[in-house]
């Protein structure tokens, strides 16, 4: 038998605000709910003169949830810019997947088909390092 191994928690500051968002399969509406979050997180940021919202998604099989919360957060940008007399609105989202398949499955199996395989250990590390910038 072979022992668990050690969870090493990653380290968040206090004004890390953290969603996790889990589906069980493809167009449930992960990316929906995401840029809705997002979209929400970016509107009391923009209030509260913060610089940014980061969406991070570890794993993308197929697609591409970055375009489609950036799409959604230009419409923001120009209710923003036309609310505010035409002054651009300092304020951004910074997108960011780590890992990414082209075969829309789920990550196991996009990542044995496409022969690019990614250990917990290395998302968890690549997660850690994302989260520190």
């Amino acid at each position: 038998t072979t022992s668990p191994r050690p969870v090493h928690p990653i380290p968040l500051l206090p004004y890390h605000r953290i969603h996790l968002l889990f589906g069980a399969n493809t167009d449930v509406g992960k990316s929906v709910v995401s840029t809705g979050l997002v979209r929400a997180a970016a509107a009391a940021s923009s209030q509260q003169q913060l610089k940014s919202v980061n969406y991070i998604k570890p794993l993308q099989c197929g697609g591409s949830d970055e375009s489609f919360v950036l799409r959604h957060h230009r419409d923001d940008d120009e209710k923003r810019t036309n609310d505010s007399n035409g002054e651009q609105p300092n304020f951004g989202i910074n997108c960011e997947t780590l890992f990414r398949w082209e075969t829309p499955a789920s990550p196991h199996l996009a990542s044995r088909w496409e022969n690019m395989p990614v250990s917990d250990d290395e998302v968890i590390s690549s997660l850690r390092s994302s989260l520190k910038n």
